[in-house]
């Protein structure tokens, strides 16, 4: 057999078994390319990974938890000096308020002046409180609010001064059948100068009217014409809060004291506390609701709620309500009594245009900043009584650099002392006893600036429910 013969051979079978040749190299070949891809799959996978593994480890720096030394650096030298900014607001904003937080004696104002509110009071095994009791027993702070407000009142001649009509029981005060705790003083103090603060804001009101007719030959008619001609009531904690705390449902809350052994303020209803009064309580504030009810000329109610606003604790109207009165207005007995008279339902008639008038709204008192708390801790440590420590903060707190003085002026007044020879001075003239006159008060000239000494009930007859404060005494704000 040659070899010719076996290549004929060989391509015969190829030939027949083509089939199953060619259906094995397609298995070998697939196995092949399987084989190749999963080579390249893994590696693609593994290349995958990493690049997951380095953004990952990047990432991880974009969020600030993996700053370097020099970024932590200045993140916190940045820190500080915002803290340092914040110190210095929060400590100016609660000195202006301070001046506000007043007690009702100087005793008191030295003793407790510069406390943090809530603070104890306890001192000297209650020495203090127990004179803030008999301070209070007087009535005076509650009679200096109430005047304040510049009441209708009479005379003793029989002139009428004043533009408010108003009872004393406007002004609410707590009954203490013992001695208070030191919350139950302070919650009582607070709704004083909150009292106070919506007077101020209503004699703001009224001042143009009253230093136009204080004037006048006719200062009774003065009533006539002032914006807000009486007020009802001036209402604090659950009873003055508004239609959007009432949707919200927002429940008050109590003060709680600065020492967890110090009482909490009595919820007895004869001391009439009103101890859950705060609409919010942080750290930082307290939010007390508080409402004024008047009757007023309706043409100034914008300026009335201007004025509002801008009360002291800073007073923000949330709502208002007017609605015309439900009887015919008429004057009060001590403007009768004085022969005046209306023109009737006509635009000449003053009474014409009175509404009733609700203010809702609610008073942001700041709590002492921790900053200066530790300023006044430590001023105490050092000897300094409360009140000096509250006198130091206030200073460091000032902003403002003083005026430059003018050195001539300076020189005018430091050589005045000098001017007088007392050589040459007149000797004193002697006093005659009998020529010396005990000065005389005309009951009928009241200062405009000044409210009148309480002559009776502010809606007529009777005697005031108060006594009058001592004019001998210094009146306290």
């Amino acid at each position: 057999m040659d070899a010719n013969e076996i290549m004929r051979m060989v391509g015969q079978f190829l030939v027949k078994q083509r089939f199953w040749l060619l259906l094995g190299l397609a298995c070998i070949f697939a196995f092949c390319i399987s084989s190749g891809t999963n080579v390249l799959k893994n590696k693609i996978e593994n290349q995958k990974k990493q690049l997951d593994n380095s953004y990952s480890a990047v990432s991880q720096y974009q969020n600030g938890d993996k700053a370097n030394s020099k970024w932590k650096e200045a993140v916190e030298e940045k820190k500080g000096g915002i803290k340092s900014k914040y110190d210095v607001a929060a400590e100016q904003l609660y000195l202006e308020q301070e001046k506000l937080m007043t007690w009702p004696t100087p005793q008191l104002q030295q003793q407790f002046g510069g406390r943090p509110f809530g603070a104890k009071l306890d001192d000297n095994q209650n020495e203090f409180l127990f004179a803030y009791t008999k301070a209070h027993e007087s009535q005076r702070q509650r009679a200096e609010v109430f005047w304040d407000l510049y009441v209708l009142d009479k005379n003793d001649d029989g002139s009428v001064i004043g533009l408010v009509d108003a009872n004393l029981s406007l002004i609410e005060d707590s009954h203490f059948p013992r001695d208070p705790n030191s919350l139950e003083a302070w919650l009582t103090q607070e709704r004083v100068w909150i009292q106070r603060a919506i007077v101020k804001a209503i004699r703001q009101i009224n001042k143009p009217t009253e230093d136009q007719y204080a004037k006048s030959k006719e200062p009774e008619k003065g009533w006539l014409y002032a914006p807000v001609k009486k007020v009802v009531a001036i209402r604090i904690g659950e009873a003055a809060i508004d239609q959007q705390a009432n949707v919200a449902q927002k429940a008050l809350v109590e003060y709680a004291a600065a020492d967890a052994s110090a009482p909490a303020a009595s919820s007895e209803s004869t001391m009439n506390i009103n101890a859950k009064r705060y609409l919010e309580k942080t750290e930082q504030y307290r939010i007390v609701p508080v409402s004024v009810h008047m009757v007023v000329d309706q043409e100034k109610v914008t300026p009335i709620l201007g004025i509002l606003s801008n009360a002291d604790f800073h007073f923000v109207v949330r709502e208002v309500r007017q609605s015309h009165t439900e009887q015919r207005l008429e004057l009060p007995v001590k403007l009768k009594d004085k022969g005046i008279v209306t023109g009737g339902r006509s635009a000449t008639n003053p009474l014409y245009n009175w509404v009733n008038l609700d203010v809702y709204g609610i008073m942001r008192f700041y709590e002492m900043p921790a900053s200066l708390k530790e300023k006044r801790e430590q001023k105490l440590k050092d000897g300094g009584a409360p009140a000096d420590a509250a006198k130091t903060a206030a200073e460091a707190g000032k902003t403002a650099e003083p005026a430059k003085a003018d050195p001539s002026k300076s020189e005018t007044k430091s050589e005045a002392p000098k001017a007088a020879d007392p050589a040459k001075a007149d000797p004193p003239k002697a006093i005659d006893p009998a020529k010396t006159e005990t000065p005389k008060t005309d009951s009928g000239k009241t200062d405009a600036g000044k409210s009148p000494a309480p002559k009776g009930d502010a809606k007529g007859g009777g005697k005031a429910e108060t006594p009058t404060p001592p004019k001998a005494e210094p009146k306290q704000n």
